[in-house]
């Protein structure tokens, strides 16, 4: 797969400070600490904590070979191609915390989806949303082990599609004004609850449910939607002096933005490794799988396999 031409020196590039002192025994964190236990947060994923914090990160994906099942005219199949198709996402997000119990953030995200050759490029296109969120947290309950947060929320993306062969399929039924192209706007309001525990220095969780209201790429479709990520966090720098982190997480979702056009839930399996020996950020290497509904795949949901490089830096 292309993409793993890139996980070796992108893993060179995130553990080369691990060759470097650390000291974070004797330093004030910025980083969100519970019972001793510094967390680093997934890429995509917000944080329970009030903190003021500047996030991002950068990906690419791949499903492997695929084969488009192509449009019959007559007794000929056209438009019928092998090949892979590439996911691209990058994204901004800013928290600036307000007081002890208050935060507000803002976000900015794409997301892009484009055939690996010219042949998938004609029949699949480039499909890309954009957009973000902006919202208040909220502390719920918090003691030396347990944060516990609320969240209110907006949610703005902006997709673009593109279906050469539901063109055709359309001029050849007569559907009055045929597009190739779809730009659609989406609008949702969402709330959610964010937590996370520490029994020990070492190991941590993170959990987090939302839950929205409004609509989808499907245009006219007004729904709810959900979701739902469970994390387990270790980080051996505190008891051990070894700057490196991991995380191995679960993400079920129904939201827009994580579905497009396909109207489905998507479950994501991902793990993480950072480099933790920093007061004040944390930067990571983060893998993710998941299934992927395609409309015009003949393989209905083929896996797909996603390296993000990914930072956060308090304030």
């Amino acid at each position: 797969m292309k993409t793993r031409a890139l996980i070796i020196p992108l893993l060179w590039l995130l553990l080369l400070p691990a060759g470097a002192q650390t000291d974070t025994a004797a330093c004030h964190y910025k980083k969100p600490v519970l019972n001793d236990h510094p967390f680093h947060i997934s890429d995509g994923a917000r944080s329970p904590f009030i903190k003021t914090y500047l996030a991002g990160t950068i990906g690419l994906g791949s499903t492997g070979n695929m084969t488009l099942p192509g449009l019959e005219v007559g007794d000929v199949t056209i438009l019928q191609f092998t090949g892979e198709l590439l996911f691209l996402n990058g994204g901004l997000d800013y928290r600036q915390k307000v007081n002890d119990w208050l935060a507000f953030f803002l976000s900015y995200e794409l997301i892009g989806r484009v055939g690996d050759d010219i042949d998938m490029m004609l029949v699949d296109g480039l499909n890309s949303l954009s957009g973000g969120d902006i919202g208040w947290l909220f502390r719920l309950y918090h003691n030396d082990k347990f944060q516990l947060s609320g969240t209110l929320f907006l949610q703005n993306m902006s997709g673009s599609f593109f279906d050469i062969v539901g063109y055709i399929n359309d001029v050849l039924d007569s559907v009055p004004n045929p597009q190739a192209t779809k730009n659609i706007p989406v609008m949702n309001g969402g709330v959610g609850v964010k937590g996370a525990w520490a029994p020990n220095e070492t190991f941590g969780v993170l959990f987090e449910t939302s839950f929205l209201y409004g609509e989808s790429f499907a245009r006219g479709v007004k729904d709810f939607f959900m979701g739902v990520t469970l994390t387990g966090d270790v980080d051996f720098n505190p008891r051990y002096q070894v700057p490196v982190g991991l995380n191995f997480g679960y993400t079920f979702s129904s939201e827009p933005k994580n579905t497009l056009l396909e109207f489905n839930n998507t479950n994501i399996l991902h793990f993480r490794i950072a480099y933790t020996g920093s007061c004040d950020y944390n930067v990571g290497l983060q893998f993710s799988f998941f299934k992927y509904e395609l409309a015009n795949i003949e393989e209905r949901k083929p896996w797909v396999s996603n390296t993000s490089l990914g930072f956060r830096l308090y304030f």
